[in-house]
């Protein structure tokens, strides 16, 4: 079954940069030995996983997953309700229709409709490729929490590339159950919506860069309906995720967080 899992899986919340800011606004207190996140770093995260979010969530998206050149799409739904339930299902292609993952509170599942089969995925499989894109299994379903698992600190405003951004920097709290050794953020000033976020390993290597773009207001939240995550560790391997449909804060109940959902039949 675990073998299974790993096929599918290898199947959305993520150089050196510089210490300062443009306006040379910064913090003197390194974001690895901080115990508290800065207040004006906090609000605009907490901005960021609002808009993210919202109360609910309902959308629909095309990804495009490049690899050198192989190119392959997906047509994906996705529903969330709060920071502890997720339902990713796959509309397109044919092959893959159906095929889906269930969040609720701390357990994952996964189903392949291929072999009719619900599997739970292990903690060591969360952060593993999500159908062989360059997003995880954890970046679809949204189980970390940058509020929650990161300390962070402002560093000022600085452009990427025409788009004026607050830049923060988040270091892993000693007790999260996450791979990254830091990450980097800049978002709009105002609203907190995600322009660009870098990922880095332990050993301070950066690794993965995630660009936001086309931004857009829905109600009361901004999110960029364009997501770029890009693996810098290998040459022309990216994935792209547009939103096609978009609603927030739609009555989500109980029974579409279930695996009976999960399961269910698409038409």
């Amino acid at each position: 079954m675990i073998k299974l899992l790993k096929l599918s899986v290898a199947l959305f919340a993520l150089t050196s940069l510089p210490t300062g800011a443009a306006n040379g606004s910064t913090s003197s207190t390194p974001a690895s030995t901080a115990s508290t996140s800065d207040a004006k770093a906090l609000d605009l995260v907490r901005k960021l996983e609002k808009n993210s979010r919202g109360e609910t969530f309902n959308g629909e998206m095309t990804m495009t997953v490049t690899h050198g050149t192989n190119v392959r799409k997906l047509g994906i739904r996705v529903w969330s309700r709060g920071k502890e339930l997720a339902l990713v299902r796959i509309l397109e292609p044919a092959r893959d229709k159906g095929t889906g993952n269930l969040r609720v509170k701390n357990d994952l599942w996964q189903y392949l409709p291929r072999v009719e089969k619900t599997v739970k995925v292990p903690s060591s499989l969360l952060f593993q490729s999500w159908m062989g894109s360059d997003f995880s299994n954890d970046d679809l379903v949204k189980s970390t929490s940058l509020e929650r698992d990161y300390v962070h600190r402002y560093l000022g405003e600085e452009k990427i590339g025409e788009v004026a951004a607050a830049k923060i920097e988040g270091a892993p709290k000693p007790d999260a159950k996450i791979v990254w050794g830091k990450i980097t953020l800049w978002v709009t000033p105002k609203d907190g919506a995600l322009v660009e976020q870098d990922f880095y390993t332990e050993a301070g290597k950066l690794v993965k860069r995630l660009k936001g773009a086309d931004h857009k207001t829905f109600g009361k939240y901004t999110i960029p309906t364009k997501l770029t995550m890009e693996n810098l560790n290998h040459e022309n391997s990216n994935t792209e995720i547009v939103y096609t449909k978009v609603e927030f804060d739609r009555p989500l109940g109980d029974e579409v967080f279930t695996l009976k959902e999960l399961e269910k039949r698409l038409p």
